[in-house]
């Protein structure tokens, strides 16, 4: 298996074209947080090294040494994860109930993994990143999907 390390460029394929995102932070218990780049690709972008210039679409955890153990994912670059990338303190996931309405939203500080139930997102918290593992099926359908941290909810 490849060795992974922060700073990493991956693809993944969609229906739609592939997609990008670069291992940026790995956190015991939780896995890799990966930082996921906006935009679907029919072909390899001719200047694949830039997109870790651009600013992220979203992070989350994701279970990475698996997926590029079994193919789902593809190393494309070894890189650096840029200066100005700050790895979120806070992240946000909904509490629902059985016919998947939000009743309310955890914020959950990353370093001490508490949270704060919150009933209404004000504008700095509808930027916050999902918390939690996405497998690839929960990527690729998001991705695939449009889905975005503001139609989140």
């Amino acid at each position: 298996m490849n060795k992974i390390r922060i700073g990493d460029l991956f693809e993944i394929s969609t229906p739609k074209g592939k997609a990008y995102f670069q291992y940026v932070f790995e956190l015991n218990g939780i896995g890799s947080l990966i930082r996921v780049f906006d935009g679907l690709f029919d072909t390899v972008p001719e200047k694949l090294y830039e997109i870790v210039n651009n600013e992220e679409k979203f992070f989350v955890y994701f279970p990475l040494k698996y997926a590029l153990k079994y193919n789902v994912v593809r190393k494309v670059l070894s890189s650096n994860v840029p200066g100005s990338v700050q790895i979120p303190k806070k992240m946000r996931t909904p509490n629902v109930d059985k016919n998947g309405k939000i009743l309310f939203w955890h914020i959950v500080d990353v370093e001490t993994l508490q949270r704060e139930v919150v009933y209404n997102l004000n504008d700095l918290q509808k930027n916050f990143s999902p918390w939690g593992v996405w497998n690839d099926t929960i990527l690729i359908e998001r991705l695939s999907s449009g889905w975005t941290l503001e139609n989140w909810g």
